[in-house]
């Protein structure tokens, strides 16, 4: 009968959310939120707070990247998610790096020169999508 089950949004079901019209975008925001979560715990822990600004770098890669596959396993790879994840790493890399505004700045130039400093640390480092990317090729 129809009254027996309820019709829901979203279930969560072994850790992801499974939404009844083929989204992603709520299981996305929860990755999202495991993800600061994840950075938060490591990098603002009371040991962690005199570590340099690099060291804290490679400890987000390796504390945040393997939730980050976990959590989109479920995923679809479109185009749209690869920029998500390539707009979190990079604000990931702007919080981490604490880049002070200086005094000839306006705001439009700090942000465009935290960018750029955030995306040169990313090209060096490699994107976590290409990572993510990587497991989907492993996978076929």
């Amino acid at each position: 009968s129809p009254g027996k089950w309820p019709l829901k949004a979203s279930l969560p079901c072994l850790g992801f959310l499974i939404q009844d019209n083929a989204e992603t975008d709520k299981a996305w925001l929860a990755a999202r939120k495991a993800l600061w979560r994840a950075l938060m715990a490591n990098c603002r822990d009371n040991g962690h707070k005199a570590v340099s600004a690099m060291a804290k770098l490679k400890l987000t890669s390796r504390a945040v990247l393997p939730g980050l596959r976990y959590r989109t396993v479920t995923m679809p790879l479109t185009e749209t998610r690869i920029r998500q994840i390539n707009t979190e790493q990079r604000r990931m890399v702007m919080a981490i790096m604490r880049e002070p505004m200086k005094s000839s700045d306006d705001m439009a130039s700090f942000c465009r020169r935290r960018n750029r400093l955030a995306s040169a640390h990313i090209a060096k480092s490699g994107t976590w999508s290409s990572f993510i990317w990587e497991g989907y090729r492993n996978v076929e």
